[in-house]
């Protein structure tokens, strides 16, 4: 992904933070990554903390709240082992890991997906028992078909 694409999905800001660290109170450390007992890569990049001033200032008081709560830096940013499982090309291409941390560190991007499922349903109560229908017409054929017996 070069730098225009990098900007076009995770916005300038975090290209800056990603490219000027030292800017931003930390450096960057690598290691590797497992799943599931399976190495995704050895490179995986990780937040290593500098400056807590320069961090408070780029990434806000609940990034240090989550760390005084008990989650692990390195823990968080290794959750970018989920994103790797879902496309494993993500593996080399450590600029856009990076990007993926720093956005997950600002708290712009999510660790996994999330699907809402929203359901609506039509209830009614005839002669004391409860009935659960997918559309309004089923229900009201349903309290018709009641009255009329």
């Amino acid at each position: 992904m070069n730098t225009a694409q990098l900007i076009a999905k995770y916005g300038q800001n975090v290209l800056d933070i990603v490219q000027n660290p030292a800017d931003h109170g930390f450096s960057w450390g690598e290691g590797s990554l497992h799943k599931k007992g399976m190495e995704l890569t050895k490179v995986a990049p990780f937040i290593v903390h500098e400056d807590v001033t320069k961090m408070q200032a780029t990434f806000g008081e609940t990034y240090f709240l989550e760390l005084a709560n008990g989650q692990s830096g390195r823990v968080r940013d290794q959750s970018i082992r989920e994103d790797i499982w879902e496309d494993k090309s993500l593996a080399s291409r450590p600029e856009e890991m990076r990007c993926i941390i720093v956005s997950k560190a600002l708290g712009t991007k999510r660790s996994r997906k999330v699907t809402v499922i929203t359901k609506q349903s039509f209830v009614t109560f005839i002669d004391g028992q409860r009935y659960e229908f997918d559309t309004e017409a089923e229900l009201q054929a349903a309290v018709t078909e009641a009255q009329q017996a």
